[in-house]
């Protein structure tokens, strides 16, 4: 979907683009929602979520995810669960084993990458592809925080497309110096793994016509880090947020049944929140990233004026305004965390699912970190030393700043946050 409201423009030669808003926003307004143009869910996780391989969307009922997630013999009663849609399993015609949310899901996807992708139903056991997803998952481990099979979209994408410009929308300096960024989600043998997966990636796309070049590779490895967005789907989440969008509505009716029932609900809810957290822990979420064209040309500000949420259990983004935006004011994320706190205190009990790495919000300023440790942070992994409004006031105005990107992940990247950006997938709920 294209957005509506906002316009992506230069904002200047530090920042390169960005995105203006057309119109005025109120606190809590949606800015605009959108697709991602490809996503993937992470390789572990994907052991433990069924999910739409095209959109992420969570395939279990709220009632069989709790049951799951905190160790039930049974699925409990929901109060109003049936307001969740039950999304249907649609299986890959070709019995690989993928499965999809529906039929236009499952179609989509066919056409842009998985025709290539595809195992059937015996796959030889060295196939490229299976060895890709089990080196990966040799070294990177829960929780996770980026994908390789991301890049095994893309890579299809473009051998469907025969277009190896398909993502250069996602502007990428993939110079030497920005591979160190990629490397924060490999390990101490980066260059070696490296070497492997390049090989793995011509063996798999070779019979497709696509040479996997060092330039291409390190240009889309390094538009995955400097841009990818962090998703999270749960259809219990999405049960949560019914019952308290019919509890604010049932605040006009105190003590009618409609109301008793939504408190009991929601006083469900929070009992069996703890006893997810228990059996659990973090891992709660479906969970992956995906590239967004128009969300990754959002700045970012240390005080952001937006922030991005998961709202329709897939991995639909929405961009949300968390303080009044005037018509011609740039729109900001914050791309880490910054406020100094626990992250268990950073969530409300009823916020929607975020992620770090692209547009987490910050509701106290007043516990920022220091301005040094947030610039350090940001250069060590976006390239840029930030001179959002923020860091010139807390720096002081006198102090010059070098004439270096302020806020702009456009230096290495037209992108606004990292699936490498030392944040994890599990995002704001850790």
């Amino acid at each position: 979907m294209d957005p509506q409201g906002v316009s992506i423009k230069w904002i200047s030669d530090a920042k390169e683009r960005g995105v203006l808003a057309d119109r005025d926003f109120a606190e809590g307004d949606v800015i605009f929602e959108e697709h991602p143009m490809v996503c993937d869910q992470y390789l572990y996780n994907k052991d433990f979520f069924p999910t739409c391989e095209c959109c992420l969307a969570c395939l279990e009922s709220p009632a069989d995810m709790v049951m799951r997630l905190a160790g039930l013999p049974e699925p409990p009663h929901l109060w109003g669960a049936e307001a969740v849609p039950v999304l249907k399993k649609v299986p890959c015609e070709h019995m690989c084993g993928e499965l999809y949310c529906s039929t236009s899901c499952r179609d989509k996807a066919w056409a842009q990458y998985h025709s290539l992708l595809c195992l059937g139903p015996h796959p030889r056991d060295d196939h490229p592809l299976l060895e890709i997803r089990q080196e990966w998952k040799s070294f990177h481990f829960p929780p996770e925080s980026a994908t390789v099979g991301l890049l095994v979209k893309m890579l299809a994408m473009i051998a469907v497309t025969r277009d190896e410009a398909l993502f250069d929308h996602f502007k990428a300096d993939y110079r030497n110096e920005t591979l160190h960024i990629v490397a924060k989600f490999m390990d101490e043998q980066f260059s070696d793994r490296l070497t492997t997966f390049l090989r793995l990636f011509r063996d798999l796309f070779a019979p497709h016509g696509l040479h996997v070049s060092q330039e291409l590779f390190d240009k889309l490895l390094t538009i995955i880090s400097l841009n990818g967005q962090g998703i999270g789907t749960s259809s219990f989440e999405a049960y949560e947020r019914i019952l308290r969008n019919l509890s604010a509505a049932a605040e006009e009716r105190p003590g009618s049944p409609e109301a008793l029932a939504v408190t009991e609900a929601l006083d469900q809810v929070d009992a069996l929140r703890e006893a997810i957290e228990e059996h659990s822990d973090d891992f709660t979420h479906a969970e992956g990233t995906g590239l967004y064209r128009a969300h990754a040309m959002i700045n970012h500000a240390c005080v952001p004026n937006a922030e991005i949420q998961f709202v329709r259990n897939n991995a639909t983004l929405r961009v949300v305004a968390t303080r009044d935006i005037a018509k011609g004011a740039e729109v900001t994320i914050s791309y880490m965390h910054f406020d100094g706190c626990d992250s268990d205190e950073e969530d409300d009990e009823d916020s929607d699912h975020e992620h770090d790495h692209h547009g987490h919000d910050h509701d106290h300023d007043e516990h920022l970190m220091d301005v040094d440790r947030r610039r350090e942070m940001l250069c060590e992994y976006y390239l840029f030393e930030c001179t959002c409004d923020q860091c010139l006031a807390d720096s002081g105005a006198s102090k010059a700043v070098p004439a270096a990107p302020s806020g702009s992940r456009t230096t290495a990247g037209s992108s606004s946050s990292s699936a490498a950006a030392g944040s994890s997938s599990s995002g704001a709920r850790r």
